[in-house]
């Protein structure tokens, strides 16, 4: 064979070095792209979780905001809101000309203590008795209706409890207190919704027969005005009770 021609086997062997150092370069570049890949995807994977950060971040940022608003809101409506609550017991009396028909009247007088008017309000009047432990002796509905709309400071009663002097006699000689239980549902400017249940007993301490005497009749005979020691409440207070 001459010298100067390649055996066909170093032929071979080149063909094999070559297909080797292709199947390198290969694994070398698919290698590099592996890397390349890995190193795209942990910058998809960091970009996901800032923006999921960044998300929490603006929910946390907006709920905050959205409770500090709530929080104001609520605070001016509670400094604005009209607060209804019965503060005293009227008191008069009648007597027919014969002199032997004597009654005694007790009204609530409700009170707008707030900042602004009532909306829609009515009430209810119970006139009681009951012994110093809050035990009810006696129960007699007056009944309800609307009640006039009360700016700031406003004043008005409602109802009357009618008692003859010998049921007030009798009850206190019993160690029974007169009283006037009395329930007004109202709504504020806000249109949100209240409830105040007040009850105020009135006592004559003394000489009690002054109270069926028509010549020393008085409506502004010496009484004790006090708070029941039940049927006291405002709105959360009232739906627990």
């Amino acid at each position: 064979m001459d010298s100067k021609t390649k055996s066909p086997f170093k032929k071979f062997n080149g063909l094999s070095a070559a297909i080797d150092r292709l199947k390198q370069a290969y694994e070398a570049a698919h290698k590099n792209d592996t890397h390349n890949e890995t190193q795209t995807n942990k910058r998809e994977l960091m970009t996901l979780l800032l923006l999921a950060i960044t998300t929490l971040l603006t929910l946390f940022t907006f709920g905050m905001f959205k409770l500090q608003l709530d929080i104001a809101k609520d605070t001016e409506q509670r400094d604005l809101r009209a607060y209804v609550t019965a503060t005293d017991i009227l008191v008069s009396v009648t007597v027919e000309k014969d002199g032997k028909n004597i009654q005694w009247h007790f009204m609530p007088k409700w009170q707008n203590a707030g900042r602004t008017p009532i909306r829609f309000a009515n009430a209810t009047l119970n006139c009681v008795s009951f012994d110093h432990s809050g035990k009810l002796y006696q129960t007699h509905s007056v009944g309800g209706g609307a009640v006039h709309n009360l700016g700031p400071g406003q004043a008005s009663g409602y109802g009357w409890c009618t008692l003859t002097p010998q049921q007030i006699i009798a009850n206190q000689g019993a160690g029974f207190a007169n009283g006037v239980w009395s329930t007004i549902k109202y709504s504020d400017v806000f249109g949100n919704p209240h409830i105040s249940e007040q009850c105020i007993e009135v006592y004559f301490p003394g000489d009690t027969a002054r109270l069926s005497e028509p010549t020393k009749l008085d409506p502004n005979l010496q009484r004790e005005i006090s708070v029941c020691p039940i049927h006291n409440c405002e709105d959360e207070e009232c739906k627990a009770s």
